[in-house]
């Protein structure tokens, strides 16, 4: 458990989220104890660094 942390952390620094579904967040909930989303969150990863940082 104590990786998790760690590898979130690292995702979130390394990576620049868009939503995928055209760049809009349906915040709409449907029926339940907890109130889930309607629609489920969909991110892509986008790589904040171009590829001649890593071939040093």
């Amino acid at each position: 458990m104590q990786e998790l942390p760690t590898t979130l952390a690292a995702m979130i620094q390394c990576f620049d989220w868009k939503v995928a579904n055209g760049g809009v967040v349906d915040m709409a909930e449907r029926p339940g104890l907890t109130t889930p989303r309607a629609q489920d969150l969909v991110c892509v990863p986008v790589a904040r660094f171009t590829t001649p940082v890593f071939e040093t």
